[in-house]
Order: structure tokens, then C-alpha cells, then sequence
């Protein structure tokens, strides 16, 4: 099992890009993060919750380690607390 850590550790972190693609990988996960907000607000947590994950997964293939990263991860912490609520199906 200790052999294993190396390996899972390797997986979670993208090797770096090249400036100019990191930059606007970022750009567009800061904008999937406004999405989200708007969503947000209009009570339309699923989409809500479709764009933060979207934006994760820019920033994550963008190389991760970013003040994005970050803000996108607390975004979708605070959406993942409103899910029990918004999919009783009503709302939808």
C-alpha cells in the first residue's frame, strides 16, 4: 500500500502548461465561477453546481496550484451544501 502513495499523488497534480494556455485556461475557469454565482442566485443550484465543476476542471488542467483553483473549490463547497434542497425535484 505504501508503494501506492507515489502513484495517487502523481495523478492529482497536471503538469504545467505553457503561459499563455495556462493564463486563458484560468481566465475561462474565473468566468465558469461567475457563472455559478449567477446561477447561484437564481436558485438554480444544479447548473450552479455544473459550472463550478466545469471550472474545477479547467483550473485543475490548467497545472492546479492557483489562487482559481481555490476560490472554484470554496464556491463548490458552499453549492454542494445547498444540493439536499435543490434536488427534491421541484425546483428543477
Amino acid at each position: 500500500p505504501s508503494s501506492a502513495l507515489p502513484d495517487t499523488a502523481c495523478d492529482r497534480t497536471a503538469p504545467p502548461r505553457p503561459t499563455t494556455q495556462r493564463g486563458t485556461m484560468l481566465d475561462a475557469a474565473e468566468i465558469t465561477m461567475t457563472l455559478s454565482k449567477i446561477h447561484y442566485e437564481l436558485i438554480k443550484v444544479p447548473f450552479s453546481l455544473a459550472e463550478v465543476l466545469r471550472g474545477v476542471n479547467l483550473a485543475r488542467n490548467a497545472g492546479g496550484d492557483s489562487t482559481s483553483l481555490a476560490k472554484i473549490y470554496m464556491g463548490m463547497v458552499l453549492i454542494s451544501r445547498a444540493l439536499p434542497w435543490a434536488l427534491d425535484g421541484n425546483d428543477l
